[in-house]
């Protein structure tokens, strides 16, 4: 029990919050360790946005006037008056606009909140759950609503970004009102250095009330806090109005340090270079979008507005410069985070489908890994007579990141090589394989292995060595991302056909080529399914196996 938090020196005020509170009514009971009793606390925010010619009138309102009240629609001599708006008396019109509707249900003494509609369809915001997003904008979190225990709403707010995007496009400010309240009734009351035992304290927009008294034989400690305060609007509004950004994000067009700002780049015939990263930070984005088009060329966005991109001989992503200049800003700021200057020349399947309109017919091996999956496991699931991969639910997720910018750094050709591990070889079910080859029941032989040995019996064991080689060095990989394994990573790129001196994504595209040949080579070996069943040689007819 400290002076100082019944001072409420912990409140702070709202200006620089990144999240604004649009409702608070929260209240609690704090026990600490060596109090004897709990101290009950209270927070409550209401908030009114208020038209900027209207400022002076809210201006002197407090509390009283701006509270937690639940609202409600009503008819009275005036006429008709909406539950989101606030009036006062003999007034020609509302004077603020509640961005939180509180609906109460008498019967179930419920209490629901309501983000304001207007506020929603301007931003182009859509709710799942108590959380409010903006799928344009990389699927941004920008309202959340929180609840007690008990599931009852108390407290939503707004990332303040936003919010003064939308106060900015209608000439419009926030109201705050709020008041808190801490009291605890001790055993003995504290020696607080206070000058009265009761007092109130203005300065500025606040009130502080400070009580240290006895009250009908109890000692009591209490703070209570009334503040208002303002909100302002951005200078800009870029969602809602659509304003120009003031400060743009500019991007390097040459090696001689000259930057240009995406409206300069509406007719720069040129192309743009960023590192492999930029893949990473747009993926963090729930809209995220990648697709290929070719073995070097595709489409990627943060919203699924994907841009064409290409890849040159140093691993770096070229985009056509107007491309750039047709993202929205936010999404400008993380392609100008990973922006370099020209380097290794413009990817030449890009180059081919946008300056020649040739379009390369190679394949990107990212697009084929689910089809090798379903067909080594058709032809094997046929093959045993049972299913060879078990279902997870995983397995989506993992497909989509499954790509060679996964790679783009050492690091992350492990964690690529960690990924094909478990959308494969932790997803085979070894005890059909295990019965298929008359093992015996507690038998450790592994999956890897055990395919081995039914490709041995469709081959050679030499053959069947050499096929399966790039999953055990997937394997040898994926060790060393959980270890610390240099000598197991030397070991194994020569194994998945990567060369460790070429950049890190075109080794993530070789490691997933090898990937998908292996696969398509494995399955190949057993016939398909409407050949009908085939059956295997047996261990003796193949001169036996080593495990």
């Amino acid at each position: 029990m400290e002076q100082n938090f019944f001072e409420m020196r912990d409140i702070r005020l709202w200006s620089a919050a990144a999240w604004m509170p649009l409702r608070v009514c929260a209240s609690g009971r704090l026990s600490f360790k060596d109090e004897d009793q709990p101290i009950e606390v209270f927070d409550g925010v209401a908030t009114l946005a208020v038209h900027e010619a209207d400022r002076a009138v809210v201006n002197l309102f407090g509390w009283s006037e701006v509270s937690i009240q639940h609202d409600r629609s009503v008819v009275d001599n005036d006429g008709y008056h909406a539950a989101d708006t606030y009036r006062v008396h003999n007034a020609e019109h509302p004077v603020g606009v509640r961005l939180v509707i509180d609906q109460y249900l008498e019967e179930q003494n419920l209490h629901v909140w309501h983000l304001h509609p207007d506020l929603v369809v301007a931003l182009r915001l859509v709710r799942e759950g108590d959380t409010w997003f903006r799928p344009e904008e990389g699927w941004a979190v920008v309202v959340r609503l929180a609840r007690d225990p008990e599931g009852r709403p108390i407290r939503m707010e707004i990332r303040s970004e936003f919010l003064a995007d939308y106060l900015a496009a209608q000439s419009g400010l926030l109201f705050l009102s709020s008041y808190h309240e801490r009291r605890v009734e001790p055993e003995q009351l504290p020696a607080f250095t206070w000058p009265q035992a009761s007092q109130t304290v203005e300065q500025g927009r606040d009130s502080l009330e400070l009580r240290l008294e006895k009250r009908r034989g109890r000692n009591w400690v209490s703070g209570a806090l009334w503040r208002t305060e303002w909100f302002e609007p951005g200078p800009l509004s870029l969602r809602v109005r659509g304003d120009q950004d003031a400060a743009p994000t500019t991007f390097a067009l040459d090696n001689q340090g000259s930057r240009r700002t995406p409206n300069e780049l509406h007719g720069a015939q040129t192309w743009l270079y960023f590192r492999p990263e930029l893949a990473l930070a747009l993926a963090r984005h729930r809209g995220f979008e990648l697709n290929w088009g070719s073995e070097q060329t595709g489409g990627i966005g943060a919203t699924g507005n994907g841009v064409h991109f290409g890849l040159n001989e140093l691993g770096l992503i070229n985009i056509f410069a107007k491309d750039i200049a047709a993202l929205d800003p936010w999404e400008q700021r993380i392609w100008g985070a990973h922006n370099v200057p020209p380097e290794g020349g413009v990817s030449a399947e890009l180059f081919a489908a946008q300056m020649e309109l040739r379009y390369p017919e190679t394949t990107a091996p990212e697009t084929q890994v689910a089809d090798a999956l379903t067909h080594v496991d058709a032809r094997l699931s046929a093959f045993v007579g049972a299913p060879l991969l078990r279902d997870h639910d995983a397995v989506p997720g993992l497909l989509a990141r499954i790509h060679r910018f996964r790679a783009a750094d050492h690091e992350g050709v492990l964690l690529l090589a960690r990924d094909l591990s478990r959308v494969f070889m932790e997803r085979v079910d070894v005890t059909p394989l295990h019965r298929h080859l008359g093992l015996k029941a507690g038998d450790k032989t592994g999956s890897l292995k055990s395919l081995q040995h039914l490709a041995a019996a469709q081959t050679d064991a030499e053959t069947a060595a050499r096929l399966m080689a790039p999953l055990f060095g997937v394997q040898d990989l994926r060790g060393a991302a959980a270890h610390l394994g240099d000598q197991l990573v030397a070991g194994a790129l020569p194994k998945v056909s990567v060369d460790p001196d070429t950049p890190t994504p075109d080794q993530g595209r070789a490691l997933i080529a090898s990937f998908v040949a292996t696969l398509q080579t494995l399955g190949d070996l057993f016939p398909s399914p409407r050949g009908g069943r085939p059956t295997a040689r047996t261990t003796r007819e193949t001169g036996g196996w080593q495990n």
